[in-house]
């Protein structure tokens, strides 16, 4: 298994509704236009800003999370022996840089684990995440999801990163590690 699309119920796990209250700003789309943010001017502490806002706010939505991974992913997997808690929350503004391709093995993760990555805003082109298709093969393609739909991948062994985006739509997303107690069926 290399990439996996799931779909959820967005009333029953509304992250973006959660994250938009924490951040106090709608569309999440359109979050680089919040006018805080515009007085910093180093991204880095536009995206740092925003991702500590939504991890001191995660203990609102600690238990729909926890939920969504026993009743979505786990089902998958026979259970899940672990995982990340809180998630790791993602920025990519319009109109500015990338992230660095990777795999998460190069920093720790152990190879046994599986990435989930949720965004909370449609993805497309230059706004989402770029992954190989196999390991060692560099062959990038962005993945396309709509909102209610959830990646499963090789995060460990994929490379995978983001490249400059030139579209008007920032992506917020949250992503995080989990153990599976057995390959997906």
């Amino acid at each position: 298994m290399n990439l996996a699309i799931i779909k959820y119920d967005t009333e029953k796990y509304d992250f973006r509704a959660w994250a938009s209250s924490v951040l106090g700003f709608e569309p999440l789309e359109n979050i680089h236009e919040r006018a805080d943010l515009k007085a910093y001017e180093d991204v880095a502490a536009q995206i740092n800003t925003c991702r500590d806002e939504l991890t001191s706010g995660f203990g609102h939505c600690k238990s729909i999370y926890m939920d969504f991974i026993q009743s979505v992913i786990a089902p998958f997997y026979g259970g899940v022996n672990s995982y990340q808690i809180p998630p790791s929350f993602r920025f990519h503004f319009s109109g500015k840089g990338s992230s660095a391709f990777h795999r998460d093995r190069d920093y720790g993760v152990n190879p046994g684990h599986l990435n989930v990555w949720i965004p909370l805003t449609q993805v497309r082109g230059s706004n989402s995440i770029w992954i190989e298709s196999e390991e060692g093969l560099s062959d990038f393609s962005p993945v396309e999801l709509e909102y209610g739909q959830a990646l499963i991948f090789d995060g460990p062994n994929l490379c995978h990163g983001s490249v400059f985006n030139d579209t008007p739509s920032s992506r917020v997303s949250m992503d995080f590690r989990f153990s599976p107690c057995r390959a997906r069926d």
